[in-house]
């Protein structure tokens, strides 16, 4: 559950700072880097440097050591438990605020957030 939500407060402040296009940046954060990334299937010792790099802070290889120190390891904190708190607990407090600074500072620069309704067909 905390890493549920963790991916959602990173995914609302990318949306907060990008628009439109934070819902493209997190398909391929959350979901397109994710899955070679998590190393569930694929050792990452088998995967290329970049890939091995983006599991230091990809949710989904967070929840896949987590979930096997639950399952596998006893629940023990230094067989991987503690790092799927840690990183998640990281990014829940850093998210918001990265969400706030960002959205704050477009807003000093007097950037306007306007919604455009839809066009409806007569």
């Amino acid at each position: 559950m905390l890493v549920i939500t963790a991916v959602a407060v990173v995914a609302q402040a990318v949306l907060a700072l990008l628009g439109g296009l934070g819902m493209v940046v997190n398909l391929f954060l959350f979901i397109v880097l994710s899955i070679p990334s998590s190393g569930g299937t694929t050792p990452l010792e088998a995967m290329p440097p970049f890939v091995r790099f983006l599991s230091s802070f990809e949710p989904l290889h967070q929840i896949y050591v987590g979930t096997r120190s639950i399952l596998y390891f006893g629940t023990t904190w230094d067989a991987g438990l503690g790092r799927a708190v840690i990183a998640s607990v990281i990014a829940i407090v850093l998210g918001p605020l990265a969400g706030t600074l960002g959205t704050r500072a477009y807003d000093r620069k007097g950037l306007a957030r306007k919604h455009t309704p839809a066009v409806a067909e007569q």
